[in-house]
């Protein structure tokens, strides 16, 4: 059986230190963060799609590609 993929995202914007990691425990970095929704996505049956999966499966060109470039290109 084939493993469904997700994505994942985390605004590079935001800041979520302090929030909590795990019920009464505060997460020290966004890293940590991104870990634990990492094991529970895995826990669930799936697995994150890499930047590269994602990209495809939203139907995006890689940022610097001659596709993105022209892309960028048309809408300005």
């Amino acid at each position: 059986m084939a493993v469904k993929k997700v994505i994942v995202t985390i605004a590079p914007t935001s800041n979520f230190h302090g929030k909590a990691a795990r019920r009464g425990e505060l997460a020290k970095s966004n890293a940590q963060l991104v870990e634990r929704i990492v094991t529970v996505i895995r826990d669930l049956g799936f697995e994150p799609a890499s930047p590269e999966e994602a990209r495809e499966m939203l139907g995006m060109a890689k940022i610097g590609s001659r596709e993105h470039i022209e892309n960028r290109m048309q809408t300005m």
